[in-house]
């Protein structure tokens, strides 16, 4: 299990891992290289085919793992970590199943809460921290969450709730934005090279699904 966009492996997942445990699942949860408890500089630095490294290495070291049923592995993933599940999984054959909760599978044509000049503003922004990546400059950050009308990933009335939920975790509220040019092009259901007899049985989660199943109104 890994979380999604920037997340760690603390509190929500720390939570959803205990439930699969209780459950009587063996969990193997981690985060990503340069976030969380994990080493890699420069940190908060997303790069997808190093977390598709991750996710393997992850696999291939529970695999090794005494009292681990080889045959009943299964790969847990939200949000752009549901991308990398269901990629990772067409590709190798011991996965016998996967969870992916929300994946991201590209960007949606009109990003709710955020202007067409606020997006423009972000993407520039991203263009700029790459090209000080390809000159070996430190990663011009963002914030990952923040109040509509703010240059973050993800804008939110509830920003400051957010924020204030995850203080005191390894989670940071800060990104290198670099990463929204790969997102532009990066598709889980693109298999290249991957065998149709690797196909896991796949359990795909929608947002409204889990609103639906809560006793409650979304916004809480």
């Amino acid at each position: 299990m890994a979380h999604g966009f920037s997340g760690t492996q603390q509190r929500s997942l720390a939570r959803t891992a205990q439930g699969f445990a209780d459950a009587g699942f063996a969990v193997f949860t981690f985060d990503y290289r340069s976030f969380g408890e994990s080493e890699g500089t420069p940190r908060q630095v997303i790069d997808i085919a190093h977390q598709l490294k991750n996710w393997k290495a992850a696999v291939a070291f529970t695999l090794g793992l005494d009292g681990i049923d080889r045959d009943r592995i299964g790969l847990w993933g939200s949000s752009l970590s549901g991308a990398h599940v269901v990629h990772v999984a067409a590709h190798n054959p011991a996965i016998a199943a996967v969870i992916a909760q929300v994946p991201f599978n590209g960007f949606p044509s009109r990003v709710e809460g955020r202007s067409a000049a606020e997006s423009i503003g972000l993407f520039w922004v991203a263009i700029n921290d790459r090209a000080r990546a390809l000159l070996g400059h430190r990663p011009l950050y963002v914030p990952v969450v923040g109040r509509p009308g703010e240059r973050a990933i993800i804008t939110t009335e509830r920003a400051d709730t957010i924020v204030l939920a995850l203080k005191g975790s390894h989670w940071e509220n800060r990104v290198a934005p670099r990463v929204i040019l790969d997102m532009f092009f990066w598709r889980s259901a693109r298999f290249g090279g991957a065998s149709p007899q690797n196909a896991a049985p796949c359990l795909p989660r929608r947002a409204g699904c889990a609103y639906a199943a809560r006793a409650g109104p979304r916004d809480r």
